[in-house]
């Protein structure tokens, strides 16, 4: 994976974006077969976007098989009220959902059962 591509980086402390990292997880998933949709960012014009409070970043989906992904940076990646809130209620009924920091993690986590 071309990573040149995807290396912007936080001013504060040097390490990768999560957006950054968010970019790289989409296409190595893609890569290996995965379709991917990803949450609402933020509008273009800077209005106000709405949208399910604490919903994963990510939802990956490949033969039959579906998994949301929440991206967060690597030591400093914290999970809001909202977002423990809602992964609970998803992963109650049923779903697979993992939270992840790097591209190797997200593509563990879709394998895994």
């Amino acid at each position: 994976m071309s990573r040149a591509r995807f290396q912007k980086v936080s001013k504060v402390d040097g390490g990768l974006l999560e957006s950054t990292i968010q970019a790289q997880i989409v296409q190595a998933l893609k890569l290996t077969g995965w379709t991917v949709m990803e949450a609402l960012k933020g509008s273009a014009r800077g209005g106000v976007v709405y949208s399910t409070p604490g919903i994963p970043d990510l939802i990956a989906v490949k033969s039959g098989r579906v998994v949301f992904l929440e991206v967060k940076r690597p030591k400093t990646g914290k999970l809001s009220l909202s977002q423990r809130t809602l992964h609970a209620e998803l992963t109650s009924a049923g779903a697979a959902l993992y939270v992840v920091t790097s591209a190797e993690e997200a593509l563990r986590a879709a394998l895994a059962g």
